[in-house]
Formats: C-alpha cells, structure tokens, sequence
C-alpha cells in the first residue's frame, strides 16, 4: 500500500472563483483572507504525481477531518462521497 501525506500547501477557492487564496493543510479555512466569514462550498485542490511503480500498488485516501460534505474527485473522475 501506498501512504504518503498530502498536507501542506493547497489552492482554495469558491465555485464562482470570487475568492481563491493559498492554505496550509490541515488548517482552518477561516484563517485565510477572504474565507473569514464565508460559509458554503470551497473548493480545495492541488497537484501530485505518482511514480510508474507507485501506479502498481493500493493507493488509498484518508481525510483527518472534513467539516460538512465532501466530493473527492481525481482527474475529473468522481472518486468518493462524503456526506454529514
């Protein structure tokens, strides 16, 4: 299996883009000029590359905390669900 953290830097932004700034992960999102008062969907992303023997193993997600809902999704390919 495949374990490798993804914390530290991360792109935010809101569906709409109004709002996009650059967060620590973990981390909480009202730390973050513009997200002080903001509530509903944002939007987290980035980036990271699996080397040809990683692509061959189990490779599994583990989130230490999500506030509400969550819809993970992978090269545009919805990977998992999270509601409550």
């Amino acid at each position: 299996m495949l374990i490798r953290s993804l914390n530290g830097e991360w792109t935010i932004t809101t569906p709409d883009n109004r709002i996009e700034s650059i967060v620590t992960v973990p981390g909480n999102l009202r730390e973050y000029p513009g997200f002080e008062d903001h509530s509903g969907t944002a939007i987290y992303s980035r980036s990271f590359t699996l080397t040809p023997d990683d692509t061959e193993k189990h490779v599994e997600l583990r989130f230490g905390g999500i506030m509400k809902n969550a819809e993970v999704i992978i090269n545009g390919v919805t990977a998992g669900i999270h509601k409550g």
